[in-house]
């Protein structure tokens, strides 16, 4: 839903680690409620840092969206939210989206800080990554069921790949 607010999508593809997860996922994009074209639209399990995870995920994209993804698998946008929730999780993100975000991309994330993951954690994992976070001004947007505590630690990032400035 947030993808179609960023153009029109040639593809969007919902991602989870945990093959649960991704069920409901799915169930969610066959929701006529939450209007998704599922011509664009999939689901598709993918662990972050697992190289063969990472390569299957790639030759599937690729089969999905021939025209798309004739070589490389690259994304304009990767938008995550709460997703980090562990310590060992930031580098193996990071690492994921290295990996598939364009050039040019900009990566979206939501971060709610938990168990020890806190928003210095992230921006240092990010930074040695590669990428530079800008912490976006999110106080405009409607949120609606979210637990206050949540709501006042969050924080949503634009994140972008550093660009070399050195002559």
């Amino acid at each position: 839903m947030v993808s179609s607010k960023l153009g029109d999508p040639q593809c969007v593809i919902l991602t989870d680690g945990d093959d649960k997860a991704v069920a409901l996922l799915e169930k969610n994009l066959a929701n006529p409620a939450n209007n998704m074209n599922q011509t664009v639209s999939k689901t598709k399990s993918l662990l972050w840092g697992e190289k063969q995870q990472m390569e299957d995920f790639s030759q599937w994209c690729r089969s999905t969206w021939p025209r798309t993804f004739e070589s490389d698998v690259k994304f304009d946008y990767i938008i995550a939210g709460d997703v980090m929730y562990k310590a060992e999780l930031p580098p193996l993100f990071f690492g994921t989206c290295d990996k598939f975000l364009e050039t040019n991309g900009t990566l979206w994330l939501c971060h709610i800080p938990r168990a020890n993951v806190g928003h210095a954690l992230v921006n240092s994992q990010a930074e040695k990554a590669g990428f530079s976070c800008e912490p976006f001004d999110a106080s405009q947007i409607k949120i609606e069921d979210v637990p206050i505590d949540d709501l006042e630690r969050a924080r949503v990032y634009c994140i972008r790949r550093k660009t070399n400035t050195s002559i």
